[in-house]
């Protein structure tokens, strides 16, 4: 793979790499070799979350910002007893877009359910 291409302004921006051209320690070995052949890095935080991909073969970085109504801890909490429903909202998204979602979150006692 060609890493000469990657954006690598964009990833410093957002800690993906460092200053000195490495990978975050936060990314492990395969972590780091899913998101160069395209996989997305997902990052959580309270209500917000984060993604990153790399595009146009490794030459851009694809960048989402959402917004939930609600915590992902207490999302994850209560769908122990119920199922969740939170409202998302695409930031990264224009006026003119459609910016909003409904996204169902529950988790099962089943095992591999």
């Amino acid at each position: 793979m060609n890493n000469i291409t990657l954006p690598t302004d964009e990833l410093k921006k957002y800690g993906i790499i460092n200053e000195d051209n490495s990978f975050s320690k936060k990314l492990n070995i395969e972590d780091v070799q899913k998101f160069l052949q395209g996989y997305t890095i997902v990052a959580d935080h309270d209500k917000n979350r984060a993604t990153f991909q790399l595009t146009d073969n490794n030459t851009k970085l694809k960048v989402i910002f959402l917004e939930r109504d609600k915590s992902i801890s207490d999302i994850l909490e209560n769908s122990k007893n119920n199922i969740q429903y939170t409202d998302v909202k695409n930031v990264s998204k224009s006026e003119n877009e459609l910016s909003f979602e409904k996204k169902l979150s529950f988790l099962t006692k089943r095992p591999k359910k």
